[in-house]
């Protein structure tokens, strides 16, 4: 049994499981909204599932940390030597795993960047074309300018010479850059219009800078590294834990 100092390590492992718990939930829900939400605004534009490594990561984590949590719990109230030391090889395996996902989430900023330029400068072309992909293509960017505030792939004048040359019956920029949500908007602005009269009625600035900072890859990565730092504490209580255990049985 253990005795002492040990029993409050003990029930500190039991704080820390239930804490693995929630950060199981945690990353289940980051990663899983994560996902939801580049697959509903970008998929249009890019191929998702090519930037999809850091969520599926913490997806996965946060399963197996459900999984090691109840080893953990079972490992300490039955005080076995065998269990804790299995649970803190275990954990140990998840922090490597998170912290792969924390690092993969910042060598992704850079792809990020080339990806979704390439992406929104490729679709900008097809905007307003009376055809499946075009409908398709021209939602996508409507919905991404009103909920982003933004205009164009860098700014509102990447629309030159695009949307009457696919759709005769459009303005040249698009109402959804308007800054007011009425009808015919944009109609007095075009693309060689000067930015201090453009930007009284729509948003100048260009989407890519804001989908980046949409994307929120450096984000994942912070939150993958601060739930490791707590995993990191969970499995130096379970080490502790899992030497008493085997001092008091030596000892018997």
């Amino acid at each position: 049994m253990v005795q002492g100092g040990m029993k409050i390590i003990k029930y500190l492992l039991f704080l820390f499981n239930f804490c693995f718990v929630i950060i199981g939930a945690i990353l289940i829900g980051v990663g899983v909204s994560t996902k939801a939400g580049w697959n509903e605004k970008y998929l249009a534009f890019i191929q998702v599932s090519d930037l999809s490594t850091p969520p599926n990561l913490l997806i996965a984590v946060g399963v197996l940390i459900f999984i090691i949590a109840f080893l953990g719990c079972c490992g300490a109230v039955k005080e076995n030597h065998c269990m804790m030391m299995s649970y803190s090889v275990l954990v140990g395996l998840i922090l490597v795993l998170e912290l792969g996902a924390a690092f993969a989430a910042f060598a992704l900023k850079d792809d990020v960047q080339s990806v979704l330029t390439k992406g929104l400068q490729d679709s900008q072309v097809s905007y307003g074309v009376n055809d499946t992909k075009g409908v398709e293509i021209t939602k996508a960017w409507n919905v991404m300018q009103h909920n982003l505030h933004c205009c164009g792939t860098t700014n509102f004048t990447d629309w030159k010479d695009l949307i009457k040359k696919n759709n005769a019956s459009l303005p040249d920029i698009p109402e959804t850059c308007c800054k007011v949500d009425t009808p015919s908007c944009s109609s007095n602005i075009h693309t060689n219009t000067t930015w201090e009269v453009a930007e009284e009625v729509i948003y100048v600035d260009g989407c890519l800078q804001k989908a980046i900072d949409d994307f929120a890859v450096g984000t994942l990565g912070i939150v993958a590294l601060v739930l490791a730092g707590i995993e990191l504490l969970g499995v130096i209580c379970a080490c502790f834990l899992a030497r008493s255990i085997r001092y008091s049985y030596e000892t018997v």
